[in-house]
């Protein structure tokens, strides 16, 4: 049974009131607010202020107080901490051969089979579709798709990210201030617009029935989530300290995974990420409530579910309050995983102390202890709550804007407020370069934009891979930026569906010396409209043009080898024939 005092019950984290949110506009919405919303960078809680210290009078330290109900002592000793490693972090990539390129980091994430069954499904869509048309024609999908075309595809989508137009058909304007070359040579709009249309991750054979309360809300993109989640742990073995939070993939259409968030509409995704370089380990997409309940709240279920690969191999988790409680700091220690984290102060089991004491000026704290664990209050704008058993009670500072001064001082803190600044914003840092050149198509289909986050996911992720793996760059500076047009470039690979046009065929000058000694041969190729045909307007039963393998050797002109040819005979070139 669901505990609304142990984590926050699920009708509360679906919205809240905005107005009663302070928004920091460069900060995700999990960086909002400490005390009542979510997790906090500390480096951003506050300005010095020296108005407010200057008013108050000097904290007096307070006498250790007896244990309290929940076995809290205000006497702390040493935390003991099993150290990570040795461990060989950073990526496994013994799969790739000799000067690996961009396209072979991304196809360890996201693996060519994908592509192969994108083929398949999304033929066997465009079959069901265009079947259901009046005449069971369409003319823009005249053929089936291939997985080179497919790449060709996902290419197209990167180049778009990065030049990011208005409008699809702008990238196909012949006009030089939005036309896109690089997009206009790989497909046509047509083509691409019906790729777009028809593409398909699952079969609709197989869909689960609505009425089914336990059915798989995301079976439409539920092999390509798996495919992540496995790959991205595969090949990467993360550093010791990782953040847990949550991301946000717009959304406005209909959907039941759609819910309100200051982002402003989209659908929740949880996340877990290497602090140090944001790669994306493991996430998962929340669908709702779920029918079999949760003993110890939302928060607490989904921190263990995506740490329990790392289970024993004494990592270092870093979440916000939204998450954290006294039981999971305990449950989590209990699979040799330490954890550091800001909480609410209505959380079951913490200390009496931390909500009745004396009010702090800037930079006091209160520690407590119980076994391994270590709950925190320090003051900066306001008292921020911390649970921890990754660190001791030791004193350290952060840097702080002083208003008085025009300048950045030390503040006074407890060790736990410096590491969770500084390993907490993994996932913020997977975001961020997320939403940079992204791959979100407008569409009313939820399962579109999951896609979408998932492809973007693994480009970052293999970004980093590569970033790792390669000594030798093409640039000293090889950014984001250029491993998306590079590999871009590798998924096009050439490709073009546009028809090519056959050559011209130049026009002959005629001597004077050959005017008269006109010689019929057989053309090379296809055959040609008959230029006296054409210039007569004959036309064959079916409205074709009437075309002829033969002409005039001289003239280069194609003509009716038993009709027109003898008329010709003589006769000097007057029109070319294209």
């Amino acid at each position: 049974m669901e505990s609304s005092s142990e984590s926050e019950n699920e009708e509360h984290f679906v919205g809240f009131d905005i107005a009663d949110i302070p928004v920091r506009p460069d900060a995700p919405e999990s960086d909002i607010d400490v005390s009542d919303v979510s997790s906090v960078h500390t480096s951003d809680l506050s300005d010095w202020d020296d108005r407010n210290s200057d008013s108050e009078s000097d904290f007096e330290e307070q006498a250790p107080v007896p244990t309290d109900r929940f076995g809290w002592a205000s006497v702390t000793t040493p935390i003991a901490i099993t150290p990570f490693g040795p461990r060989v972090i950073g990526p496994k990539t013994d799969d790739l051969g000799n000067n690996p390129n961009q396209l072979d980091f991304f196809f360890l994430l996201f693996k060519p089979a994908m592509i192969d069954s994108i083929v398949t499904q999304t033929n066997k869509y465009a079959r069901e579709k265009i079947a259901n048309k009046p005449n069971g024609i369409d003319p823009h999908w005249r053929e089936d798709t291939t997985a080179e075309e497919v790449k060709a595809f996902f290419g197209v989508l990167i180049l778009m990210g990065i030049h990011n137009l208005p409008r699809d058909d702008m990238y196909w304007s012949a006009d030089d201030r939005l036309g896109v070359p690089g997009v206009n040579k790989v497909m046509s709009l047509k083509r691409y617009q019906k790729l777009k249309e028809f593409i398909h991750l699952a079969d609709n054979d197989h869909l689960p029935d609505p009425a089914d309360v336990n059915r798989d809300r995301l079976f439409k993109v539920r092999d390509l989530l798996d495919m992540a989640n496995q790959s991205f742990l595969e090949h990467y073995t993360p550093d010791c300290d990782i953040s847990i939070d949550e991301a946000m993939v717009a959304f406005k259409g209909r959907s039941t995974l759609r819910m309100y968030k200051p982002i402003k509409w989209g659908m929740k995704v949880w996340c877990a990420a290497e602090s140090n370089t944001g790669y994306l380990l493991q996430f998962e997409v929340y669908t709702g409530r779920r029918a079999d309940g949760t003993q110890h709240g939302l928060g607490h279920d989904v921190v263990m579910r995506l740490s329990s690969p790392f289970f024993g191999l004494h990592h270092h988790l870093y979440f916000d309050n939204f998450f954290s409680s006294v039981t999971l700091m305990t449950d989590l220690l209990a699979e040799g995983t330490y954890a550091c984290a800001t909480v609410r102060s209505n959380r079951v089991g913490l200390p009496v102390g931390m909500k009745q004491h004396r009010k702090l000026t800037k930079g006091q704290s209160l520690v407590f202890q119980k076994d391994n664990t270590l709950a925190s209050v320090w003051h900066d704008k306001r008292d921020v709550n911390f649970l921890s058993t990754n660190c001791s009670n030791e004193d350290n500072s952060v840097l702080r804007w002083d208003r008085t001064q025009q300048a950045r001082v030390a503040v006074p803190c407890p060790s736990v407020v410096k590491l969770y600044d500084q390993h907490m914003g993994g996932v913020d840092n997977s975001d961020q370069m997320r939403g940079y050149y992204n791959t979100v198509q407008k569409s009313h289909k939820y399962w579109r934009y999951l896609m979408s986050f998932v492809f973007d996911a693994c480009i970052n992720n293999a970004y980093i891979l590569y970033d790792q793996t390669v000594l030798d760059k093409p640039k000293t500076r090889y950014a984001l930026l250029d491993f998306r047009l590079d590999l871009a470039d590798h998924l096009i690979g050439g490709f073009s569906s546009r028809k090519k046009l056959a050559p011209k065929r130049k026009a002959q000058i005629v001597n004077e010396a050959n005017i008269g000694v006109h010689t019929l041969i057989k053309f090379d190729g296809r055959k040609r409209a008959c230029i006296t045909c054409k210039n007569l307007r004959r036309q064959t039963p079916t409205g074709r043009a009437v075309e002829s393998s033969y002409g005039c050797g001289i003239c280069q002109l194609n003509f009716c080898r038993d009709t027109c040819f003898p008329q010709h005979l003589g006769a000097v070139p007057v029109e070319e024939i294209v």
